[in-house]
Order: structure tokens, then C-alpha cells, then sequence
């Protein structure tokens, strides 16, 4: 999935015809930024996914996942929108 993010991302205007928003073809910093935020999104779906005994969307979650799991993706969304760290060409 995350290759075919990136890759509507990069080469067509998916985003901007069906949403509205403004394309990221042309900024490579926003380009990784959206990238690291969709990777960010994908794991904590997946920690979700692996910590159930049974189907992940029958069984709740335990209240320190939960809570943990919304303090590290609001910290993923910060770092996403206002970190600018050059090793990883985010601005």
C-alpha cells in the first residue's frame, strides 16, 4: 500500500482531482513528509492489528495502547508538520 501511495503521489494527480488539495510532486520535502506520516499510520495500524488474540476489529483495545498509540502519533503528526531535519529532507 505504501508503494502505491507514493507512487499516486509522485506521478499523478490523484490527490488533487479527487480531494482538492494541493499537489506534492514538485516538493520533495513535502513529498517525504506525507511519506513518513503514511508509514506513522501503517505501523500503528499494525501494532493494533498484532496485539489481539482474536480479529483485531472485534476485540478492543487495552486503554494503555490506546493511549499510547494516540501520543505517538501525535507526536508522528508534529515531526511530520514542523520538524525540518535535513538528514531526512524534511522541511
Amino acid at each position: 500500500m505504501t508503494v502505491v501511495f507514493f507512487w499516486l503521489m509522485k506521478d499523478t494527480n490523484f490527490f488533487l482531482d479527487k480531494f482538492g488539495v494541493r499537489s506534492l510532486r514538485y516538493s520533495l520535502a513535502k513529498m517525504l513528509a506525507a511519506f513518513y506520516l503514511q508509514v506513522s499510520i501503517i505501523s500503528l495500524a499494525l501494532i493494533f492489528v498484532t496485539g489481539s488474540c482474536s480479529w483485531s476489529y472485534v476485540e478492543r483495545p487495552d486503554l494503555l495502547l490506546l493511549g499510547s498509540s494516540m501520543i505517538a502519533q501525535l507526536v508522528a503528526n508534529t515531526l511530520a508538520v514542523y520538524a525540518n531535519r535535513r538528514f531526512a529532507r524534511i522541511k
